[in-house]
């Protein structure tokens, strides 16, 4: 038989590759992804929104490198099935120490994107490193759940002449944020959707029933 890694013949439950069945119980064990009642970004426009049963909480994987060196590989996987690019670069901030650990899983270029354009003073413009108009970026964050945040990336990479065709993230929440993507003219590529995680964390024991339950109820009400 072929082997677990990308392999159509996969007879994982959750459809999961050995990278990402390890990427899954890291993440659990160092806390990134917790449940209970959490506020999103979201309810700053939508403050009445229900709370969300669980959090992805992805920055605090450079606490682990161990961990970033595996989320490193699973993003390797995924941009497998990326178009060419010349460099990578992360959304700040989260997005950035994950690029960089993608950069010397693969060898990437790494260019970094500021918060907020410098002027006069330094090296002024919107970016902290070189680039070269025409190259290809491959855009990496740490989830998505809607999209706002990677098209104005996008949009300011753009007005400066790269090019953008991907995002990678490691988690996807499934709330839109893909069909945002598409509808834009951009293709999402997740190491894992937020549903598969949680029907692995729910066979394996990680969580119980009720909150697998609310957490299923709550991904359908806002999918």
């Amino acid at each position: 038989m072929v082997s677990q890694e990308g392999s159509p013949q996969n007879t994982h439950p959750e459809g999961l590759t050995t990278t990402q069945e390890a990427l899954a119980d890291s993440l659990f064990e160092v806390g990134a992804i917790k449940f209970g009642a959490f506020r999103l970004r979201l309810h700053e426009r939508n403050p009445d929104a229900p709370l969300s049963p669980y959090y992805v909480d992805l920055r605090v994987l450079p606490l682990y490198p161990v961990v970033m060196k595996q989320a490193a590989r699973a993003y390797a996987q995924v941009a497998l099935s990326a178009e060419h690019y010349d460099v990578v670069l992360g959304i700040s901030e989260a997005g950035n120490p994950l690029a960089t650990a993608f950069s010397l899983e693969t060898g990437t270029p790494q260019i970094y994107l500021r918060k907020e354009e410098k002027i006069g003073h330094g090296i002024p413009g919107n970016f902290m490193t070189p680039i070269n108009p025409g190259e290809t970026v491959l855009l990496l964050d740490d989830l998505v759940t809607q999209a706002d945040s990677k098209l104005d990336a996008i949009r300011t990479l753009e007005s400066s002449g790269l090019i953008v065709r991907d995002v990678a993230v490691l988690v996807d929440r499934e709330q839109g944020g893909a069909k945002q993507l598409a509808d834009a003219g951009y293709r999402l590529h997740a190491a894992t959707p937020f549903s598969k995680l949680l029907d692995y964390y729910h066979r394996v024991g990680k969580i119980d029933e009720a909150k697998y339950k609310e957490a299923k109820d709550y991904m359908t009400a806002n999918s």
